[in-house]
């Protein structure tokens, strides 16, 4: 089922503190990248005598460019780890919950629906709460 726009917003929004953290670490590492590509790779002949004396001359000094923006990519890969692991997890306790409801028992339905809770967004629980006391005047009718 594809979201909707107002729901990819919210979850955005929801995650502004991550996207704000890899967006800086990524123009980061990108700038020292451009740097090490143009100034070090791209500027001087390893061929050349002159060439390949600057490259040894600066090959400690843009080493350590180069870990720096390694660093910014690994700490952008974990971030995007732990988020994915998180997705992943609501998204088997959205399916737990789904497919699985008639056969859980209530303390099982319970646990199931907090771990889902936990992760959703402040308007998605609210229509899930919505949802679940309809169901709960709808059963109390019939």
């Amino acid at each position: 089922m594809a979201k909707s726009d107002t729901e990819n917003a919210q979850a955005a929004y929801g995650l502004w503190d991550e996207i704000s953290s890899m967006r800086m670490w990524l123009d980061r590492a990108e700038y020292i990248m451009q740097d090490i590509t143009e100034d070090y790779f791209g500027k001087h002949d390893p061929k050349s005598e002159r060439g390949s004396s600057f490259i040894l001359w600066e090959y400690q000094r843009y080493s350590v460019k180069g870990d720096i923006a390694n660093d910014y990519l690994f700490k952008i890969r974990d971030m995007l780890d732990a988020l994915y692991e998180q997705a992943e997890r609501v998204g088997l306790e959205r399916k737990k919950v789904r497919e699985g409801a008639a056969k859980m028992t209530p303390d099982e339905m319970r646990q199931a629906l907090v771990s889902l809770i936990v992760g959703m967004g402040d308007e998605e629980a609210k229509r899930l709460f919505d949802t679940l006391i309809k169901m709960g005047l709808e059963s109390e009718k019939a």
